[in-house]
């Protein structure tokens, strides 16, 4: 018997049926269920191995239960640990539904959120007696639960490193793995959603989909942006890339307002009940744009990034450290050369791509005594009491060290559990929503090709995001060809305003009573104090704006707020 999560698919029926022995037609007709159990009953616990996609399930073989979940996490499977045996679920309240399960919150995850703004770690929910099974991994668990054994069958750090091929191979090589992820996340009917920011990665996998649809009116996009107010924000690139893009494949783009109100009644909602602590407060209203049009399957440009279009922020800097110095520093020039300021470009690039990393190489070395490489800016917000058990168990919190190596952040971007959050915060959100996310660039294939290649390819020959966006030549419209890279200054700054504005009305208006975890007056303290909405945005504003929201969030949890 085998209970599969809600939105499991297996990829590589192809594969599957030749390593099975079985007709390729069969295998293409079955359902995931009997695949999976097929897999299994060739390869037992091994078999998560053998396959691809995003998956998490549950095989029931007599006393013995099998879970599984897949590398990149994109399906939940959350375990209780209460007084009722073994439970299991893809959702947290499934698992918080079962009588000996208590929903008593966590004070490490109260800490981490607190910290991190995110559950960044494997295994960790809000819930004191709710845990994940972390992506990549198996479960084997016998008799009532009293036995079990955890492996991992997934280790990115070995995936092997390419070498002997030319830039040109790279490309074709991704290009071809780049339509396969999408085609293999296209579903047979329906409508499908896009996000469609402008950048690389949106502008790619929305170009793809419209690409291979037999019928291109199946697909919508949507921006975070709200409706430009005139010509010249029409032209403006923070809406013009994403149109240029929608218009070159005949998409509809919609765009998304959001305001004061929005924000608070997301408050109202208390998504972090759920495990959401994503924060990405204009994906709620995008997914009830969705809903409204019965679109429930969204392709996301997540993991890019952090993968194969990664910027290459320490590939530069990776560069001059070895023998390629010279190499290195004439690609930093190139880039520069095709900017309208040429020696300003020099000395933003020196600073951002050789000067940042290494610094914050230096400041983690010299701030080991410190609260654990995060700072604490959020923890002063906190009670005395939970300031003085968090300083003293600041271990729970893994350490954040930066890396020098492309290969090394990719490695650590999954490490630290910053992928995971944010597949398993819109797995949560979207399901009550109705709404499905799909990752092409999280696909197993591709995140194995980012870790695999030399780290000159990520840029060079005055181009960043070189081999991605040579891969997508003929599907990006001029803008993105020649380079405009994505920049979103009015939406963070009108974000910012939305979100201070309605903190201070909020915490004014209706204080929450005292708790265990945040002091109240110091919390107003620090709202009041935010720089007030049209003042010019600087990083220290959006960081104490960041922590008076997520303290903001904890102090409201078992507050009843008022619908706005």
């Amino acid at each position: 018997m085998i209970d599969l999560i809600p939105g499991s698919r297996i990829d590589n029926r192809d594969e599957l049926a030749d390593r099975l022995s079985m007709p390729r037609a069969q295998v293409a007709r079955m359902g995931i269920a009997e695949l999976v159990l097929e897999a299994y009953q060739r390869w037992g616990e091994d078999c998560p191995k053998y396959l691809l996609g995003d998956f998490a399930f549950v095989i029931k073989d007599g006393t013995r239960l099998f879970l599984a979940r897949d590398p990149m996490g994109v399906c939940p499977l959350y375990i209780g640990h209460g007084d009722a045996g073994f439970v299991y679920g893809g959702d947290v309240h499934e698992v918080l539904g079962h009588p000996g399960v208590c929903a008593e919150m966590s004070p490490r995850a109260i800490l981490t959120y607190l910290i991190t703004g995110g559950f960044h770690d494997p295994e960790l929910t809000l819930y004191q007696q709710v845990t994940k099974l972390p992506a990549a991994h198996s479960l084997t668990v016998t008799g009532s639960g009293s036995g079990s054994q955890q492996r991992r069958y997934w280790h990115p750090a070995e995936t092997a490193r390419f070498s002997g091929q030319s830039s040109a191979e790279y490309s074709a090589q991704l290009r071809e793995l780049l339509t396969d992820a999408v085609r293999v996340r296209l579903p047979a009917e329906g409508h499908i959603a896009t996000h469609l920011s402008g950048g690389l990665d949106s502008s790619a996998i929305a170009a793809l989909a419209a690409s291979q649809l037999d019928d291109p009116a199946r697909l919508e996009a949507w921006s975070w942006m709200r409706p430009p107010a005139s010509a010249e924000e029409e032209g403006d690139p923070e809406w013009s890339l994403a149109r240029a893009v929608a218009d070159k494949w005949n998409i509809p783009l919609h765009f998304t307002p959001f305001g004061e109100r929005d924000f608070l009644n997301i408050l109202q909602r208390k998504p972090l009940l759920d495990n959401d602590s994503a924060d990405l407060w204009y994906e709620f209203p995008v997914r009830e744009q969705m809903r409204s049009r019965g679109i429930g399957i969204v392709l996301s440009g997540w993991g890019g990034d952090q993968f194969i279009s990664n910027a290459g922020e320490s590939a530069y800097l990776e560069g001059l450290l070895s023998r390629n110095a010279l190499g290195t520093l004439a690609d930093l020039a190139g880039l520069a050369k095709n900017s309208r300021r040429p020696a300003r470009a020099v000395a933003s690039l020196a600073r951002h791509q050789l000067a940042a990393p290494l610094l914050d190489y230096v400041r983690w070395r010299l701030s080991r005594a410190s609260f654990n490489g995060w700072g604490d800016d959020g923890l002063q917000l906190a009670t005395p009491e939970f300031q003085q058990w968090a300083r003293q168990f600041s271990e729970t919190i893994d350490r954040l060290q930066p890396r020098l190596r492309v290969r090394g952040r990719q490695l650590q971007e999954l490490a630290s559990g910053t992928i995971y959050n944010r597949v398993e915060a819109w797995a949560a959100s979207g399901a009550r929503a109705g709404v499905s996310y799909r990752y092409p660039l999280l696909d197993q294939r591709i995140v194995e090709f980012a870790l695999g290649l030399p780290p000159g390819q990520y840029c060079g020959a005055g181009k960043s995001r070189r081999l991605f966006r040579d891969s997508m030549q003929g599907y990006f419209p001029a803008q993105q060809r020649e380079g405009v890279t994505k920049r979103e200054p009015q939406r963070v700054q009108e974000a910012y305003d939305t979100m201070a504005s309605a903190l201070n009305r909020l915490l004014l208006k209706f204080p929450p009573a005292p708790n265990p975890w945040i002091d109240v007056a110091a919390l107003q303290r620090a709202a009041a104090a935010l720089p007030p909405p049209g003042a010019a945005l600087t990083g220290e504003a959006l960081t104490a704006l960041l922590s008076v929201k997520r303290a903001t969030i904890l102090a409201t949890l078992s507050v009843d707020l008022p619908h706005f």
